[in-house]
């Protein structure tokens, strides 16, 4: 989504991370908790989840102020979507037992501390650019 840049479509526009990210992880929510009994409406409902999702990073992109952490933000909402959906998802192979579920924390403390290592880097990246 960098080819954004060139072709700006709102210079003023300023980004806005945590809208972003909560956008992301609201879709991400919704797209996994559409149960598959709804057989091809399942399919139309993924569709346009992803049209939206589609044209909002479109527009989201084109802005001037679009940098890296705004990325990070909107692959971190989706991370979190996901990492939160393995909690009440059944699992294929065996069961929902203590074990399954200290798997399911371990991997979104896991999904956590890289986003928060991303952030963190993103963050000394954009202080640097700026004393330059």
């Amino acid at each position: 989504m960098r080819r954004g840049r060139k072709g700006a479509t709102s210079p003023g526009r300023q980004s806005r991370p945590l809208v972003q990210g909560l956008v992301a992880f609201v879709l991400g929510s919704v797209f996994l908790l559409i149960p598959g009994s709804w057989a091809w409406g399942a399919v139309l409902a993924y569709l346009l989840l992803d049209m939206v999702a589609i044209f909002l990073l479109v527009s989201w992109s084109r802005t001037r102020t679009w940098s890296a952490i705004d990325r990070l933000s909107v692959a971190a909402g989706a991370a979190m979507a996901y990492a939160g959906h393995a909690f009440f998802e059944i699992p294929s192979l065996g069961d929902a037992g203590a074990a399954t579920r200290l798997g399911n924390l371990f991997f979104a403390l896991l999904a956590l501390a890289v986003v928060a290592a991303g952030a963190g880097r993103t963050g000394r990246h954009a202080a640097r650019a700026q004393q330059a």
